[in-house]
């Protein structure tokens, strides 16, 4: 079997266990268990420290798929380059299994049966059906063709090889025949109709094993294997940022030097012992838990940093589930846009500076201040995925999470994931001076808020308990951050899906008050980062959000697009492929939330 390269961002962001691939020998679907490390790596070798991000994903695997697990026992492992490991490897297994022979026009299982009456090889002048089924607890296996073209279950008889009869260019044009009954069935009815699931996860199985399926409650549907809804990644990024914003809490947070430095020990008096911590360190170099140019980094620093450090380390507790890290990151974001990051009346870190902002660097563009990010660090992890088949729009969107984490056997979960560096714009309300604002009243896009009230949706498809996605606030702000993003990409020298997004909402204790904001940022692996594209925009970004706006006002669809409206369970209104829509990669929330009438309604275009 040859090898095919995929870049890391795309392992994380579109690829995984679960996903099919399709190589030069066909398509083939990526196995949960299937990561092969060469001979001198260990996981252990690769891992991110987050404990922020292992909270969130504890949080997460708990909420979706209802297990309790530790957050300890989830780890992140940075997906290694070709060039730095000598090859890592995902063993695969051939998905589907029914083929086409293109010579005789038969589908098969075992090889074509005119080519064996022949003498020769179907395999040269076969592809795989690009037809599966589906269903949205996450099962996948090949369309049952016994039971699709007889309409028994069990069928009376079954074959390993069915005659495949196109007479035009759509799918009702296209008939499945038995050759034993002659019995045949169109492929545009058996599209829409529902068909029992056998609950088979194909990469949960052995390369070479065979199907593995126990039957599952909820009906699949037929659908094509190249679709993008059929594996839907669930993707999380998480920021660093203060109080750990530097090279040298990020050390200090690893697994075992936390544990290690203890206060009484280290700071007992709130100035540090060094020769205490450097015992606690030596403790940790000799099993290997902490590398020695780890421990040279951490004892470089002054002892007044290290100490402020070890303490920022202890007293922080991560956030318990994402609508908590939001709002961190949000308030911490107006703290850096006020002060700046670090603090500019404080000295300078000696270690390396993780985010940075500096408030000298803003500009007003009324109604907007933009606030540019000079510097982030930030984690994405893959988590899981959804297959969105089947269903009213509006309420499978979510499917069920199939988490796609690797066990070690110690009863770790190991998630993959990679640190990447680079550059952001924060784009706040140009309002007073705490950022509150009042929510606006007597415009249509109430209809939103009265949603949240009568429980629209799946809650999947929100990131909190509060539903402040249903919010016109949040809705204006996550609408302008894909008009904006539309409007970067042709001056910031980055294409649109490398551009990403990041949606706050902070709600006031009266429920009167709000506060928003969005960060479009990008980032790649390493320290470098990226080349300021972005930053470069800021003297000039009055004619972005002229061209945002209009986006706004004019859309290819339009007047279908801007006459469609928020209804319940159709969470998008004016918002297409022509004006709105981006790509998954750089949207947080699917897609959903999005309607240009509500920018207009509230006063913002």
């Amino acid at each position: 079997m040859g090898r095919q390269s995929v870049r890391i961002s795309q392992a994380v962001l579109v690829l995984g266990p679960g996903a099919i691939l399709e190589s030069r020998s066909g398509p083939r679907m990526i196995l949960r268990d299937g990561l092969r490390l060469p001979s001198h790596l260990r996981l252990e070798d690769l891992e991110i420290s987050s404990p922020e991000l292992r909270g969130l994903l504890a949080w997460l695997l708990e909420r979706e798929v209802g297990e309790a697990v530790a957050p300890g026992s989830i780890r992140i492992f940075q997906v290694p380059s070709s060039a730095g490991t000598g090859g890592l490897r995902w063993e695969t297994r051939p998905f589907p299994d029914w083929k086409l022979c293109i010579a005789h026009q038969i589908l098969h299982r075992r090889g074509c049966p005119d080519c064996r009456q022949e003498g020769r090889s179907s395999g040269r002048q076969a592809e795989a059906i690009r037809f599966v089924r589906a269903c949205p607890e996450g099962h996948l296996d090949d369309v049952d063709l016994d039971l699709l073209v007889h309409g028994q279950n069990p069928p009376l008889h079954s074959s390993d090889h069915y005659r495949w009869e196109s007479r035009g260019s759509s799918l009702s044009d296209i008939r499945i025949r038995c050759p034993r009954c002659r019995k045949d069935v169109s492929l545009g009815w058996a599209w829409g109709q529902p068909w029992p699931c056998s609950g088979r996860f194909p990469e949960r199985e052995a390369p070479d094993g065979p199907p593995d399926r126990p039957g599952c409650g909820s009906r699949a549907f037929i659908i094509q294997r190249q679709a993008s809804n059929l594996r839907v990644p669930e993707v999380f990024s998480l920021f660093t940022i203060p109080p750990p914003y530097t090279e040298l809490h990020r050390l200090l947070q690893r697994p075992g030097v936390r544990e290690a430095l203890i206060p009484q020990n280290v700071i007992p008096d709130g100035r540090l012992h060094r020769k205490n911590l450097e015992q606690a360190l030596d403790h940790l170099v000799s099993p290997g838990d902490l590398d020695t140019a780890e421990r040279d980094s951490i004892l470089e620093c002054p002892d007044q940093e290290i100490a402020r450090a070890i303490t920022d380390v202890l007293e922080y507790q991560p956030p318990s589930d994402f609508a908590q890290l939001l709002r961190q990151e949000f308030q911490q974001f107006l703290r850096g846009a006020r002060d700046g990051i670090p603090p500019v009346q404080a000295p300078p870190p000696r270690s390396r500076i993780l985010l940075e902002i500096h408030p000298g660097f803003a500009k007003p563009f009324p109604p907007f201040q933009v606030v540019p990010v000079l510097r982030l660090t930030v984690v994405t992890v893959q988590v899981g995925y959804r297959r969105q088949v089947g269903g009213v729009p509006g309420q499978s969107l979510a499917g069920r999470l199939v988490d796609v984490s690797i066990r070690d056997g110690t009863g770790n979960r190991w998630f993959p994931g990679y640190e990447g560096a680079g550059e952001g714009l924060l784009i706040l309300r140009d309002c007073h001076e705490d950022g509150w604002e009042e929510t606006p009243a007597g415009v249509a896009s109430q209809s939103w808020i009265q949603a949240r009230a009568g429980g629209m949706g799946d809650a999947r498809l929100f990131r909190g308990p509060e539903r402040l996605e249903l919010h016109p606030v949040f809705v204006a702000w996550h609408t302008l951050s894909h008009l904006l993003i539309r409007a970067l990409a042709v001056d910031s020298g980055y294409v649109a899906p490398s551009i990403r997004e990041r949606v706050y909402l902070e709600e006031g204790h009266d429920d009167r008050r709000v506060r928003g904001g969005i960060l479009l940022y990008t980032a790649s692996r390493g320290a470098g980062g990226s080349l300021g594209g972005l930053l470069a925009l800021v003297p000039v970004f009055d004619r972005i959000i002229e061209r945002a706006k209009e986006i706004a006002r004019v859309c290819p669809a339009d007047p279908l697009c801007r006459e469609h409206r928020f209804r319940m369970g159709e969470p998008v209104g004016a918002a297409c492929h022509g004006c709105c829509l981006v790509s998954e990669t750089s949207c947080e929330h699917r897609n959903l939330w999005l309607d240009r009438n509500v920018l207009t309604e509230i006063g913002w275009l």
